[in-house]
């Protein structure tokens, strides 16, 4: 799933993961890191 929301791809059959608003909090935290190395701000 983790490689899936990297790459911007459908992380597909998602049922063995018991909240699955946790992908979108782990697309959320990507995109901020990426957002952030872009920037130069990492912390």
């Amino acid at each position: 799933m983790l490689k899936a929301v990297i790459l911007g791809r459908d992380p597909g059959d998602l049922s063995t993961i018991e909240d699955e608003g946790s992908v979108e909090e782990a697309r959320e935290a990507w995109e901020a890191l990426r957002g952030a190395v872009t920037a130069g701000t990492t912390t």
